[in-house]
């Protein structure tokens, strides 16, 4: 589905950003923010949206301010500024048709190329959600994934990927597609059930393409070639030649008792893949934050579980921090509506640094984080409230280097 720090390609544990009358009525206010001093942290929650709202997108503006753009769970795609301060600016939907942004890859022009699930629609839009071209170039009835992540390719083109036909018992097709700088689709390749990848292929995510041809490429797979609950969901990684020759490795096969749902995967600056994803131990009913790093080849270099003491964590997102490790947002969970917002602070080689849960009102998940010009981490996420007037707030969280507020 990366991108200042984090872009989510997320997704929970399955295929998963209501404004005020005002700016319905009048659309995006002008783009001021207060010159009020910023706190130095602060946990903050505001809006009162009808249904769930999850950014997919954080950024830190040159004024201090935050850029935050994700869907309203009416399907509808949604931007906010919010101040220094943690406040509210505005917010505004990007369009009122009824669809769930999905990634966001942000250009040097100051623009955003975005996708959305269940639709094979890509758009530009502009810091002040104004969409700037689009292009829904066509439709396939046994699609479940429709477009993965948005990246980078050749001459300034944009690269995205789709799997079809993983949930209905019909041959799975993964395609590689191209589309130049005005959205026009001028490139597809389909991949039919390649043999490496024997049984289901769940996902199929083009994540980095170099300048020798190569892409490098991130999934999920079933363990046989049906579709049920208790099929084993494996993760691989691949990558694809100038000449269709593939390196692959399927990362987890020795793990019998768990299924994996992938999450997110990062590209580091030697080609590396690192990829976060979510373990369900079926026998335990728990889950657990699994990440693993595979070399430009394939070759496995590390895999670790991280559990917290009595309780599940799921990831959401993944992203670097500045000292080349790794920030995981999402949530952790105790029992029935103790879903709580996580993040989980990992060293380049994989190493636990910190973990916090923050203890909040109602349940809450963090989905996305950037690392600070200033130093620390902002984090924004989702709460739903249980007997309150706001029932779907975001959350927006500003922490010091160690998480805390």
């Amino acid at each position: 589905m990366a991108k200042s720090l984090i872009i989510s390609n997320k997704r929970p544990l399955w295929p998963l950003f209501i404004i005020s009358l005002a700016l319905l009525g009048t659309g995006c206010k002008k783009d001021s923010v207060a010159n009020a001093p910023a706190a130095t942290t602060y946990l903050k929650e505001f809006g009162d949206w009808a249904t769930q709202y999850s950014p997919n997108y954080l950024e830190q503006r040159p004024d201090g301010s935050f850029l935050v753009v994700g869907g309203e769970g009416g399907n509808r795609p949604m931007m906010l500024r919010i101040g220094k301060n943690g406040n509210l600016v505005w917010n505004k939907f990007i369009s009122n048709d009824t669809f769930l942004l999905w990634t966001i890859l942000p250009n040097n022009d100051g623009t955003y190329v975005v996708n959305y699930p269940n639709k094979y629609l890509i758009s530009q839009i502009d810091t002040m959600g104004n969409v700037l071209a689009k292009n829904e170039f066509f439709k396939d009835p046994d699609n479940y994934n429709a477009l993965g992540p948005v990246i980078n390719g050749p001459n300034g083109n944009y690269i995205s990927s789709m799997s079809n036909g993983a949930y209905t018992g019909a041959t799975s097709h993964n395609y590689i597609l191209t589309f130049n700088n005005s959205l026009k689709l001028v490139d597809s390749v389909d991949i039919k059930d390649y043999p490496l990848l024997a049984g289901k292929t769940l996902s199929f995510n083009v994540c980095q393409y170099d300048n020798l041809g190569n892409y490098y490429i991130t999934g999920q797979k079933l363990a046989r070639k049906v579709w049920s609950w208790s099929d084993n969901q494996y993760l691989y990684a691949a990558k694809l030649g100038p000449r269709r020759k593939w390196a692959i490795n399927v990362i987890d096969t020795a793990d019998v008792q768990a299924s994996f749902q992938e999450v997110y995967q990062l590209v580091t600056k030697d080609t590396s893949l690192v990829i976060c994803a979510t373990r369900i131990d079926y026998s335990k009913g728990s889950y657990s934050v699994f990440v693993a790093k595979v070399d430009k080849n394939m070759n496995l270099l590390w895999a670790n579980r991280y559990e917290e003491p009595g309780v599940s964590s799921s990831p959401y997102t993944m992203g670097f921090s500045n000292d080349s490790g790794f920030v995981i947002t999402g949530n952790s969970t105790a029992g029935l509506n103790s879903e709580k917002p996580y993040v989980l602070r990992l060293d380049k080689n994989g190493n636990k640094l910190w973990s916090k849960t923050y203890p909040i009102p109602g349940y809450g998940q963090l989905c996305y984080a950037v690392e600070l010009k200033e130093g620390g981490y902002a984090f924004v996420g989702n709460t739903t409230s249980f007997g309150n007037v706001k029932k779907n707030q975001t959350l927006f969280i500003k922490t010091d280097a160690q998480g805390n507020y």
